[in-house]
């Protein structure tokens, strides 16, 4: 059989057509993730975390750790944590869900979405969460307000969605009840306190500024409940763009002034008009609530509005902002108010 003659079927002067480049998927073009970084694991009787930064809203998997402290400060998308034993975890603000699965005799300190948690047993948690958190098959659970602050908290929250005055800490729905039994409880306040929670020790977390203090908490200590009698006040702050800071500044400055005060309960509520006007009883404030959400806080204790006043007016002459706070003028009115401000929180957040 002879030989198969090209020439010609390219001439000589004309160039060669180019070659197609193989296409290319998208998930060949993404940036490669080391999943170890968003990943803790069997760790035992020693320190492990993240710094802020080093998760940058990732998701992220604690698992098989014993007598661990771990810290995750930095904003995470969710948080998975399983198997772990005697341990603390300590985390900053979460968008999605932590779910703990299989964990005994923990600590944690957590900011989140959602919370849930499956087959787990002795569980202490300071916990803000933006939805009902929920417990399935699990026994001895402690829950208490979340208490933490370090320098880039707030940006975290903000990043991932949290509202640092709306939080369902203390309203849990167990999947799994028992007949004359609770599977959960609220911690006294004296059993909630933190000073047994050890603080990083390590670099580069030791120089984060990690505090549990409840005085320098980002999210201002709250009972978790609706008080319906005793003596009490609302305190609304309206949107200016500084409501966060300017209810933050008024709960440290009035605590600090009046420890006897209590804040039992706060929320960011997205109210009409005519509904800040049916708790008001006056339009004087309707073209604020157009704005932005409005912060209410309960507040309960002797000559509670009083010191609400005053700690109003200090902030108003130190500020120059007048006109963005109102403070019940009565008693009796501010139970009314207190029960149609938080019904409509409700609505929202089961919505």
């Amino acid at each position: 059989m002879g030989n198969i003659c090209l020439r010609g079927l390219f001439d000589s002067g004309s160039p060669r057509p180019e070659q197609e480049e193989p296409k290319k998927f998208s998930w060949e073009t993404r940036e490669k993730v080391d999943m170890a970084q968003y990943m803790i694991e069997q760790v035992h009787s020693a320190e492990a975390g993240r710094a802020p930064g080093q998760i940058g809203g990732q998701q992220f998997i604690v698992r098989d750790c014993q007598n661990a402290h771990i810290y995750l400060l930095d904003a995470v998308n969710t948080i998975t944590v399983d198997d772990c034993t005697d341990c603390v975890l300590i985390i900053g603000a979460v968008k999605g869900s932590l779910f703990l699965r299989n964990c005994k005799q923990c600590k944690v300190v957590a900011a989140c979405g959602q919370f849930r948690t499956r087959d787990c047993q002795v569980v202490d948690t300071y916990l803000h969460c933006s939805t009902q958190p929920i417990i399935e098959a699990s026994t001895n659970m402690r829950f208490a307000c979340y208490r933490l602050h370090y320098p880039q908290l707030k940006d975290h929250f903000d990043a991932m969605g949290l509202q640092i005055f709306s939080s369902c800490w203390s309203n849990i729905h167990d999947f799994t009840p028992v007949d004359g039994e609770s599977n959960w409880e609220v911690m006294e306040e004296k059993e909630a306190e933190t000073a047994d929670i050890r603080l990083p020790a390590d670099e580069p977390l030791r120089s984060v500024g990690l505090s549990l203090d409840r005085e320098a908490s980002l999210v201002p200590l709250t009972e978790g409940r609706v008080r319906t009698s005793g003596p009490m006040a609302l305190v609304l702050f309206f949107p200016d763009g500084q409501q966060d800071e300017r209810a933050a500044a008024f709960h440290r400055t009035l605590i600090k002034q009046q420890p006897h005060l209590k804040a039992a309960y706060s929320r960011e509520v997205k109210l009409t008009p005519l509904q800040l006007e049916a708790i008001v009883k006056t339009n004087a404030y309707s073209a604020l609530v157009e704005k932005d959400n409005v912060i209410g806080i309960q507040y309960c204790g002797e000559d509670v509005i009083k010191h609400c006043q005053k700690v109003a007016l200090e902030t108003a002459t130190a500020t120059g902002l007048t006109g963005l706070v109102y403070i019940s003028s009565s008693q009796q009115a501010a139970l009314a108010q207190v029960e149609t401000l938080f019904s409509a929180g409700h609505v929202q957040m089961a919505g």
